[in-house]
């Protein structure tokens, strides 16, 4: 026969240490410092704007095909971008 009883220790470990309320917004703010690769480009194509205006639009609109003025721009601006660049 068991020696707990019968009842199962799987998944009731003690957590290692508990977090303050100062490590967890230490956590976050370390959390929020390791920004999403694709949002680093956006914001250094210099066309972040018009991207975040064009996200706006589709979730506003639901079907990217009503919002074709907006991917013109983000387009132009990404193509502008990219002349630039060249060498």
């Amino acid at each position: 026969m068991s020696q707990h009883g019968g009842r199962s220790l799987h998944g009731h470990r003690k957590p290692e240490k508990e977090e303050t309320g100062k490590e967890k917004v230490e956590l976050a703010e370390e959390e929020e410092e390791e920004e999403d690769p694709f949002d680093t480009r956006i914001k250094k194509s210099g066309c972040a704007d018009l991207h975040y205006a064009l996200m706006d639009c589709m979730d506003k609109q639901k079907d990217w095909r009503k919002c074709q003025e907006h991917v013109k721009g983000f387009k132009a601006c990404i193509d502008q971008q990219k002349q630039l660049k060249k060498p």
